[in-house]
């Protein structure tokens, strides 16, 4: 017995609150009418919106989608005549929310293809990577390449792309479909990757050949020197000789053994003056032949008689 008498209590209330509310929607309906009728589209649609708010019915939602167009808010009342089109028709006058639904059919089907378009055009940067809003309103990605309804007048279009932002603004215009064309600056082309090689390591310089030929006629020189010198000094003594034979007979008579002893102080004198002309031969031609490019061949002055030689080398 006693939940009994509760639920019937509740659903009393329930009914209370519906006809309380069915009572405000009826009186802001009929405010929102006259308003509508006096052409103050504002408050018409502000006070229509209210009462549809709190009793959704069909004549409650054609009058704010009338409402809604004069202020060009055209998508707002399409949609609000869809919603009429399929609310119930189950109160009140039955036959004027049926009538409601037929003329809400009628005047969606006028609407809709007034309302204008918008497409968005992107140049210079990828579509993924560029971030789009039409009145402060985020446009999906994958719904860059739609033709975006739009209501009719003035519109803001903005496209984002890392650090760029392009601003369109467009007014569009009933049954029209117009482009929002954003264009941005391309990012530059990556710069190719720069290669250092190392450098290449300097090839050692080749360590002059060694010139065995200068020390070789140095030394071809010096022996030569000393085979003319030797040459002299036996020559000297021979003569020598020779004048004591004079000093002793008055004149160039020898014995056989002061003979003997000169023609062997001669003999070596003449080997060692023609070895020494020969190595000094030897020594010049060497010292021709050495690689020299910087430095000029040294002159080599050789003078000989039978008394003596003379070597002289300019460097």
């Amino acid at each position: 017995m006693c939940l009994c008498a509760s639920t019937w209590g509740i659903g009393k209330a329930r009914a209370d609150q519906s006809e309380s509310q069915r009572a405000i929607a009826r009186e802001l309906g009929t405010l929102g009418m006259q308003a509508y009728f006096d052409k103050d589209y504002v408050n018409a649609a502000d006070h229509l919106d209210k009462a549809y708010r709190l009793f959704s019915t069909p004549t409650l939602g054609l009058w704010s989608a009338r409402a809604l167009i004069q202020l060009g808010q055209w998508l707002r009342a399409a949609e609000r005549l869809r919603e009429a089109q399929v609310t119930s028709a189950a109160v009140g006058d039955n036959a004027a929310q049926l009538q409601a639904q037929t003329d809400a059919t009628a005047e969606l089907n006028a609407l809709e293809p007034r309302i204008p378009r918008l497409t968005l055009a992107i140049e210079g940067a990828a579509a993924t990577e560029v971030t789009l809003k039409i009145d402060e309103r985020p446009i999906a990605r994958d719904d860059y390449s739609a033709a975006h309804p739009v209501d009719p007048g003035e519109h803001h279009i903005v496209g984002i792309f890392e650090t760029q932002l392009i601003e369109v603004t467009i007014h569009a215009e009933p049954t029209q479909t117009q482009e929002a064309r954003l264009t941005f600056q391309p990012k530059p082309a990556p710069a190719a990757p720069i290669s250092i090689e190392p450098k290449p390591k300097p090839e050692p310089e080749p360590e002059p050949a060694t010139n065995y030929l200068r020390p070789a006629a140095l030394a071809s020189f010096a022996v030569a020197g000393a085979s003319l010198a030797t040459s002299l000094v036996l020559t000297l003594v021979a003569s020598n000789k020779l004048d004591d034979c004079s000093k002793r007979s008055g004149e160039y008579f020898c014995s056989d053994r002061q003979a003997d002893t000169y023609e062997t102080y001669r003999a070596v004198s003449a080997a060692t003056f023609y070895a020494g002309a020969a190595l000094a031969g030897a020594g010049l031609t060497l010292w021709l032949l050495q690689p020299s490019a910087a430095e000029k061949p040294s002159k080599l002055s050789v003078s000989a008689s039978p008394l003596g030689a003379e070597l002289s080398v300019k460097f």
